[in-house]
């Protein structure tokens, strides 16, 4: 009765622990300029379950890891518009939403160690239109062929409580390595990306890999916009359909021995894992568009994770209920 209670709590009370778990900046205070980028030397700032960290250059005035932001500029190219999403808003039109500039390794940490259902990720202006265009210091996206395998990928890392990593979540905000070059994308949209598969963590660790590199590193903008963390809007967005994931299906729920899944043809990787995070199967999947998990240890009746990830990096997850028979 008492876990009973507790949870219908949860459902009613305004402000609560739900809530509460969540980061959307929208009652984060911003002055004239629009934005906050650490100069006031805290080095972080704080917003629901997460603490997001960054580091001020008073000699230079300029800053690296996390700012938050109500510009809307989409069409200034350059560095004076590091503090815009190439969307002009945040997520379902929001004034406010968080800029990264991912020198290295950029973190967030828990207030205490959760599960992070996921968040949501854009180009900031400044990137998006350096990789559209190019500029004097970088490439335009597929060459002037249009033929070149560029790329602008976004790594996000679980931390355990130990230290550990628990797990990696790969994005790509630009996408160019398509045989059809019609299928090249640079994300112009908030994207949902689910970090289910990360398990408990204490922190979450962002980092930055693009095809156009020089001697002295990544050429491409290292900036991201990120929004409603553990949020999900209701609507969704897709990147023009390019990512045929969200034509995957696991059948049936509940399943008594078997599980199938049906895909688009593509290339794909299945983990199946415990609620507490232990992996019980993983195998490879090319160019088939049915398959059956066949698990050769008897599983218990409960709930499982089962993961699908495409040969670009996107992921699925499916909540599956194993029943006897």
């Amino acid at each position: 009765m008492r876990n009973f209670t507790f949870f219908w709590m949860l459902l009613i009370m305004p402000g609560s622990i739900l809530a509460q778990r969540s980061a959307t900046f929208e009652d984060l205070s911003i002055g004239t300029s629009g934005y906050w980028n650490g100069s006031d030397g805290s080095g972080k700032f704080t917003n629901g379950l997460f603490t997001f960290y960054n580091r001020y250059n008073a000699d230079w005035f300029s800053w690296s890891g996390f700012s938050y932001t109500n510009h809307t500029d989409t069409v200034t190219p350059g560095w004076m518009n590091q503090y815009s999403a190439i969307t002009g808003s945040g997520v379902g039109q929001s004034e406010k939403y968080a800029v990264a500039y991912v020198v290295g390794t950029t973190r967030i940490t828990l207030a205490e160690p959760d599960l992070v259902s996921g968040m949501y990720i854009t180009n900031s202006t400044y990137a998006y239109l350096s990789m559209r265009k190019g500029d004097d210091y970088t490439k335009k996206f597929g060459g002037a062929s249009g033929n070149d395998p560029d790329f602008f990928r976004l790594n996000i890392h679980g931390i355990k409580s130990n230290g550990d990593t628990s797990k990696t979540v790969v994005f790509y905000l630009a996408d160019f390595r398509f045989e059809q070059n019609e299928k090249d994308y640079l994300v112009k949209s908030w994207e949902w990306v689910n970090l289910d598969t990360l398990g408990v963590v204490s922190e979450i660790h962002f980092s930055l890999e693009s095809s156009d590199v020089g001697a002295w590193g990544m050429n491409t903008p290292a900036y991201i916009c990120l929004d409603n963390i553990n949020q999900k809007s209701i609507t969704t967005h897709s990147r023009n359909n390019l990512s045929y994931m969200e034509y995957t299906q696991v059948y049936p729920n509940p399943f008594v021995d078997k599980i199938n899944l049906k895909f688009s043809e593509g290339n794909y990787s299945i983990e199946l894992r415990d609620m507490r995070g232990v992996l019980l199967y993983n195998n490879q999947v090319n160019r088939q568009r049915n398959f059956q998990v066949n698990i050769q240890e008897p599983l218990a009746q409960g709930i499982y994770l089962l993961t699908v990830k495409d040969g670009y990096g996107y992921v699925k997850s499916f909540k599956i209920q194993k029943v006897n028979r």
